[in-house]
């Protein structure tokens, strides 16, 4: 690690950067603004935060520019550098919500209160999504203001695609300035600073910067530099949850260009990466979840294996850097290089952290089956969280989905009360389905309202203009203006359902040693008072993680149904929707959802995705893995995730790693989409929790995402610890 390197990093970690912050609100609307198209609105909204935005570059810096406007305080107390998980009903994982999403007024008083009778807000996010860096790198911002001057001459003016297109116009426009005033500060410092060396690269960032204000990228340095500014228009119109998709692909080429021309080094270009990784961290605080994803590996468009060195320099940088930003993920298929297998699954930081690894002969044909082309399907991404798209092409949007899809344990709640009623099993579990197939049913009617809203309401032009298709359609992506118009729809709360259902199965109707009524009175007291009833259907039933045929039964079942009835409907944007299986926010939910026939109280955490409940892996990892591929992943295009925790001491040597691999290569041979590995130790994580101070880098994964251990609510903490003590040893 360079010194420029542990510089960057220690005030990454200091949180320096936030003194350049400031908050202020702004507004668009006047009387000549309010009569202008939504659209064009949006973009004034946008280009009026590049011209309000403080600027600055910090020492040492080669990759510039940052997000430093945000929204007022909601209150006196409130501090900027809190941490928030950003769902739509504002969870905070952290202490408080900091206030942070921020766009400048644009909707007119008239039309924000249509949008609350309608549900639809004022900068409603369309995030979850992975913009078309590809093509922002090989045209450059200049050469997307001309290719749509190029396609304004298509639509008559005052049409709707007319006023898409000359909103982008206008926010190129914005964004050249923007990059410019960077150019000139540049400048600027290098007048007025006395080191030679600093003064050479800050003349480079201007020069840099002066180019790449409607240029293209040229070389390795301007292509992180112009990613790095994509990116923070991207967070600046969506506030986070934006995905960095394939970059060991579409940076591969200047990498290499620079290397064979001998304007680079590999360790220049290993320190140039860390700096853009660090950077990626400006926003870190401001939120527990930034869903900063990227993946690496993987097949290309032609079927060949992608790996590469700029594979490998991810890891070594990410392995530098040691910080929160971004979450590195890998793709695995039947040819994948070993040694780049191992090398990523050697990570080490505080815990060895194996990056997420999703499965390419798995996810190809599930794509394949939704209409996706198989050159776009063996390039999908992941977006900000485990769920799957094609970068540049798509619009997965799953927040439509009645605020990321159902959650089956509160269809389960709705029927366990009516346990006595019935005087079978299957007439019991046929009363669960049915109303899994209405629910499904109501979530796509509310998803396909919200969806038609959106262009009118919240339409998001700077995202759109990277995306193929908006420009040649004039059609903005929240109007079906991209290639691939899907929703995802996710199903939650799979693993408590399975076991809920074994046990009643077993208990109440088939062995008869539960009375029914006496379940339901257990469950209403929380099972206070009814300790031994608890430890039979704790101990003493089937669970799923252990390859018991009753509860794996039920997962499948459950989850085929969720998938076909999900895969019947289409969108407002002319796409399907399209089903996936995860259950996030386990801590929170589990404070809501009444305690379950698994044994499960309520204020406990839900199993996380396809995981097993915590304590419940009797049986270790491989059987854990055997139920989760009980199910046929190629049914769930979205994505499912299997999260499994190991003690510290699972992973000891290079032969307990090679293990770890093979069992990961089974699961994928096998038929399994995605796995995760975290690797805590107990004792670590409470000493953390008891001095703070003293881990203030330490990194866990919560879910699908990463943070640091010390900024999570309590509840979280304890939930991870619970899970340390209970993970694989």
């Amino acid at each position: 690690m360079t010194e420029r390197v542990k510089s960057l990093r220690e005030r990454a970690l200091g949180r320096e950067h936030k003194r350049y912050r400031i908050r202020k609100n702004l507004s668009v609307l006047n009387k000549k603004t309010e009569t202008l198209p939504v659209v064009k609105r949006k973009a004034l909204g946008f280009t009026m935060m590049l011209d309000e935005m403080p600027r600055y570059i910090q020492e040492g810096e080669l990759i510039v520019g940052a997000r430093t406007l945000f929204a007022p305080r909601a209150s006196s107390n409130e501090d900027l550098s809190r941490n928030l998980d950003f769902v739509p009903d504002a969870e905070t994982l952290a202490v408080e919500s900091p206030g942070f999403e921020f766009y400048p007024a644009y909707l007119t008083r008239a039309e924000k209160d249509r949008g609350a009778e309608l549900g639809v807000a004022e900068g409603y996010v369309t995030s979850h999504c992975a913009p078309g860096f590809e093509k922002v790198l090989a045209k450059g911002f200049g050469g997307l203001k001309k290719e749509a001057e190029n396609s304004l001459k298509n639509f008559e003016e005052g049409s709707r695609e007319y006023d898409f297109l000359s909103s982008v116009m206008l926010i190129q426009d914005g964004i050249a300035g923007f990059i410019n005033a960077y150019a000139d500060l540049a400048e600027k410092e290098a007048a007025s600073c006395s080191d030679r060396e600093r003064i050479a690269e800050l003349k480079g960032i201007a020069e840099r910067c002066r180019r790449l204000s409607t240029e293209p990228a040229s070389g390795f340095h301007d292509a992180l530099q112009l990613v790095w500014f994509t990116h923070l228009f991207m967070l600046m119109e969506n506030y986070n949850l934006m995905s960095l998709g394939r970059p060991d692909q579409y940076l591969l080429s200047y990498y290499e260009k620079d290397l064979e021309e001998g304007r680079l080094k590999r360790r220049d270009a290993l320190e140039l990466l860390s700096c853009f990784l660090i950077k990626l961290n400006d926003g870190s605080d401001l939120h527990t979840d930034n869903g900063l994803n990227v993946i690496i590996s993987g097949l290309k468009p032609d079927g060949t294996d992608g790996t590469n060195d700029l594979s490998f320099l991810f890891i070594d940088a990410y392995e530098q850097v040691k910080l929160v930003d971004p979450q590195i993920n890998i793709r695995w298929h039947r040819t994948t290089d070993p040694v780049f297998m191992k090398r990523a699954m050697q990570i080490r930081g505080q815990f060895p952290m194996p990056p997420m690894m999703f499965n390419d002969e798995v996810l190809v044909p599930g794509l394949k089956g939704l209409g996706v082309a198989e050159e776009d399907a063996r390039d999908y991404c992941i977006d900000a969280c485990q769920d799957i798209l094609i970068p540049g092409k798509s619009d997965f949007y799953p927040i439509f989905a009645g605020t990321y899809g159902i959650h089956l344990l509160t269809i389960f709640e709705r029927i366990m009360p009516t346990l006595d009623q019935y005087d079978s099993f299957e007439d019991f579990y046929a009363s669960f389905m049915e109303e899994l197939k209405a629910d499904v049913a109501r979530t796509v009617d509310e998803a396909n309202r919200i969806d038609a809203l959106l262009p009118d309401f919240s339409p998001t032009p700077v995202l759109s203009m990277t995306l193929e298709g908006c420009l040649e359609k004039g059609r903005d992506k929240t109007a079906g203006g991209t290639i691939y118009n899907y929703t995802g729809f996710i199903g939650g709360g799979l693993v408590n359902i399975a076991d809920s259902f074994a046990a009643v199965e077993k208990h109440v109707f088939q062995e008869g040693r539960v009375d029914s009524a006496d379940l339901l009175k257990a469950l209403g007291a929380n099972f206070e008072g009814y300790d031994e009833l608890r430890a039979l259907l704790l101990n003493h039933s089937p669970k799923w993680g252990n390859a018991d045929s009753r509860s794996d039964h039920f997962g499948k079942e459950i989850a085929e149904l969720f998938s076909e009835e999900v895969l019947k409907y289409r969108n407002a944007r002319g796409g399907r929707f399209v089903p996936g299986l995860m259950t996030h926010h386990q801590v929170r939910l589990g404070a809501v959802i009444k305690a379950t026939p698994d044994g499960r109280k309520q204020g406990e955490a839900l199993a996380i995705s396809l995981s097993p409940s915590i304590g419940q892996m009797k049986k270790g990892p491989t059987c854990a893995l055997s139920s989760a591929m009980a199910i046929d992943h190629t049914r769930f295009p979205v994505g499912t995730s299997v999260d499994l925790t190991l003690q510290n001491s699972f992973i000891r040597n290079d032969d307990d790693l090679e293990k770890v691999v093979s069992m990961t290569e089974t699961f994928f041979e096998g038929g399994g989409l995605e796995v995760q590995y975290n690797v805590l130790d107990p004792d670590v994580l409470r000493d953390a929790q008891a001095h703070p101070d003293n881990y203030k880098d330490l990194v866990v994964r919560v879910w699908g995402f990463n943070a640091y251990f010390v900024t999570l609510q309590k509840g979280y903490q304890d939930e991870l610890i619970d899970r340390a003590e209970t993970g694989a040893r």
